[in-house]
């Protein structure tokens, strides 16, 4: 209606009957555009002063001759292109549905269709009350219901450009479906609504004096609404159902009486609708306020849902399997929000949570993917999960790299030392000037360990400045070689004679004193 809501009647149209809601313009000087379809298949165009509560001007735009049947209702969109408007009508009859697109002005693009042929889809049956309504989500249509004879036809509506051909004809319909109403019935009488609503996921229809909420995802009703017997308006009877597309209300109606329908949450557990159809993508989407309102419910919801699935089902697995970790690092990020001693109290909510979260990861490390999770664990910056998780894919560069940078060398050098861990010699130099002592010990400990490929880490480690005094410990590593594994690459017993004539000369020792192995094995060998 306009902006005082205030009725208008409009004269020269008396008697015809309106099927359009009224569009308020900018200036709310007038309304936009209104179509009036009328009960002999006739549609027109007008727009209504708002000053003076009457029609501007009032002009036919279209007719159908071929079937002339009653218009029992209209909708319309506009989209605003560069090339001008673009005007998108569907109207309904008792048998049929006609669409109608274009650009340019309504005048035009009716016009254009005594070229060109009108789009309809007819369906069997006929009903006197043959309705149709469009669901609008942030100011836009997004699909339409029209309640024909036959059942409902349902579907998408797509506005845009990429639709259009140059004229501006296009299908702006998709994903098209039909709904029998013996579907509703679990067997019994088919009885067809009076009258219907729409909102993003249901259908409201109204049979007798009772409101039916109808899925229309997995068409099943899933509530009945029953209007007061003892009500003069029961007794008189309901005559319709309409809605408040920007409040998102519904309303029933009788002759002298408007009634607000209060519907339970419309999107509640959508997303395990589509959890249930495997469309993972929607029901992440549908769960954004379940996420603020109920989180923990959802999580034990998947976990269960995963324990009932059965192994052959790879894809759920790991699709529920990432969506489970997603809540959980979402809840870990929640309490340290809300609890500044989460990281000191061992006995807290947050403590807890990682533990359940370890074992989580411990439990679906087989069926998670790999690249996902660990994307997912640095997006929430979780770099000890991260290290836990790489562990366990023993992806052991991750870990060993984490470490050193925690200057972690004894802890590096434990995973180092796993047996099925291949030794990798790009951490040796870092290792060894983080922690010596460490470093070597686990050379020293491991048994598939060339010494010859350590030489650079130890060349370097043994050029920087050390206490005097100080074990050097690369010399014992050398020595251990030497001796313990009996090397004899000339490399390591080359290094090891400088090393420890050094190491003599700093400590004031007479070298003679100490007669080293690799001294005997370089003058056996005529190196000196």
């Amino acid at each position: 209606m306009t902006a005082g809501n205030d009725v208008i009647v409009l004269g020269t149209s008396k008697g015809w009957v309106i099927r359009h809601d009224f569009g308020v313009g900018d200036s709310y000087a007038s309304t936009r555009e209104v179509i009036l379809g009328t009960d002999n298949g006739q549609l027109y165009e007008t727009t209504v002063d708002e000053k003076d509560k009457r029609e501007k001007y009032i002009k036919p735009l279209f007719e159908l001759a071929e079937l002339p049947e009653a218009i029992m209702g209209l909708q319309m969109e506009t989209a605003i292109l560069s090339n001008g408007t673009r005007y998108y009508v569907m109207a309904v009859t008792p048998t049929r549905l006609y669409s109608f697109t274009g650009i340019g002005s309504l005048e035009t693009v009716f016009a254009s269709y005594l070229d060109r042929a009108v789009h309809f889809m007819e369906l069997p049956g006929e009903i006197p009350n043959s309705d149709m309504h469009f669901f609008i989500k942030q100011r836009r249509a997004v699909h339409f219901a029209w309640l024909s004879g036959a059942g409902f036809y349902h579907g998408g509506l797509n506005f845009g450009a990429q639709h259009s051909s140059p004229n501006g004809d296009g299908n702006f319909v998709e994903n098209k479906t039909f709904l029998d109403y013996t579907k509703l019935s679990n067997g019994t009488e088919v009885v067809k609504p009076s009258s219907m609503a729409v909102s993003e996921f249901h259908f409201l229809l109204l049979i007798g004096n009772k409101v039916k909420v109808v899925n229309r995802i997995i068409e099943q009703i899933i509530e009945e609404l029953q209007f007061d017997q003892a009500s003069d308006s029961c007794s008189r009877g309901i005559i319709g159902l309409c809605s408040d597309a920007t409040a998102e209300l519904f309303y029933a109606y009788d002759q002298n009486y408007i009634f607000q329908v209060s519907v339970n949450d419309k999107g509640r557990d959508m997303w395990k609708v589509y959890l249930d159809m495997k469309e993972y993508a929607a029901a992440l989407a549908n769960s954004n306020d379940l996420l603020q309102r109920d989180q923990d419910a959802l999580r034990t919801f998947l976990l269960r849902k995963l324990d009932n699935l059965a192994k052959d089902d790879k894809c759920q697995i790991m699709m529920i399997s990432t969506w489970a970790t997603e809540l959980y690092l979402d809840k870990i990020n929640r309490l340290l929000v809300e609890d500044d001693t989460a990281l000191e109290n061992r006995n807290s909510e947050y403590q807890s949570i990682i533990k359940e979260f370890r074992a989580f990861l411990s439990d679906c490390k087989d069926v998670l993917d790999e690249l996902t999770t660990m994307r997912l664990l640095e997006s929430y910056w979780r770099v000890e999960e991260l290290v836990y998780f790489s562990s366990l894919k023993e992806q052991y560069e991750i870990v060993v790299h984490y470490y050193i940078q925690q200057g972690e060398a004894k802890k590096a050098s434990e995973v180092l030392r796993k047996p099925a861990v291949p030794i990798d010699l790009q951490f040796a130099p870092d290792l060894i000037t983080l922690d010596a002592y460490e470093t070597v010990e686990s050379w020293m400990a491991s048994n598939n360990l060339n010494p010859r490929k350590l030489i650079p880490a130890m060349m370097r480690y043994s050029s920087e400045p050390h206490v005097k005094n100080e074990t050097h410990e690369v010399i014992k590593y050398l020595e251990f070689s030497v001796h313990r594994l009996h090397n004899e690459d000339p490399g390591i017993h080359h290094l090891f004679l400088s090393l420890y004539a050094k190491q003599v000369e700093l400590v004031g020792l007479e070298f003679r004193s100490f007669t080293p192995l690799s001294l005997q094995w370089l003058v056996h060998k005529g190196a000196c």
